[in-house]
């Protein structure tokens, strides 16, 4: 016992947990939850990984924060590649949401792994998802809480989660125009819709672009001429 105790501090240790060092905070967290149960799910955290999931038209691919290549396929295609049920419904009415994902809509789907998840990036999930859920916590000590709802960090990466990998974003897409006109449009539209899809991210060196209804409705608008 006292051997997976230790593990479990130096993993709370790793993402900078106040409960770490408490040695009866971290007891209670062991009386509560079991130790075997606490570790397994610090473990989880520790595996996450970042994976761009494409899809054959590449008009859907996204980023995923998953701990494997089938998770993260898992949870695209559970989603609907970029639609949750609710936004589905809005969009396709009366539709059978299971039955649409079940037949890949938009083709096949290979995610890459990008690169393991930095603690930092591992925390900023944890918060996002404790703030959606609604759930209250430490603002400097989340995980317990976390570990407490048995929550997931897999799903779509904020915007913050991408750049404490290191990313950074683009606000119009590189060689898709040279006209200020469409460019500028693209840009403009981009700032004004909140949680836009379509981000342009840079991540070690190399150039992501994801699912992006703005360009496709700049271009449907323009007829894909920029003069117009």
């Amino acid at each position: 016992m006292k051997n997976i105790i230790e593990e479990i501090r130096l993993a709370l240790l790793r993402f900078g947990s106040p409960t770490a060092r408490d040695k009866k905070k971290l007891q209670m967290l062991v009386d509560e939850l079991g130790a075997n149960s606490l570790l397994a799910g610090l473990q989880d955290l520790v595996k996450l990984k970042l994976f761009w999931v494409p899809d054959d038209v590449h008009e859907d691919d996204w980023f995923v924060v998953a701990n494997t290549e089938d998770e993260a396929e898992t949870f695209y295609k559970k989603y609907c590649f970029g639609y949750d049920e609710e936004e589905f419904l809005d969009e396709f009415g009366d539709e059978d949401f299971e039955d649409y994902c079940e037949e890949d809509p938009c083709g096949g789907t290979d995610p890459t792994e990008v690169m393991d998840l930095p603690g930092v990036a591992i925390l900023l999930m944890v918060q996002n998802n404790l703030d959606n859920a609604g759930i209250k916590y430490p603002s400097d000590d989340p995980l317990p809480e976390f570990l407490r709802h048995k929550l997931t960090c897999v799903g779509w990466p904020s915007d913050e989660v991408i750049e404490a990998c290191g990313g950074s974003f683009l606000k119009a897409r590189p060689g898709e125009s040279d006209d200020p006109q469409y460019l500028s449009r693209v840009a403009y539209l981009r700032t004004q819709i909140p949680d836009c899809p379509g981000r342009v991210a840079i991540l070690n060196g190399k150039l992501y672009i994801e699912g992006d209804l703005v360009r496709n409705f700049v271009e449907s608008q323009m007829g894909a001429r920029p003069d117009l």
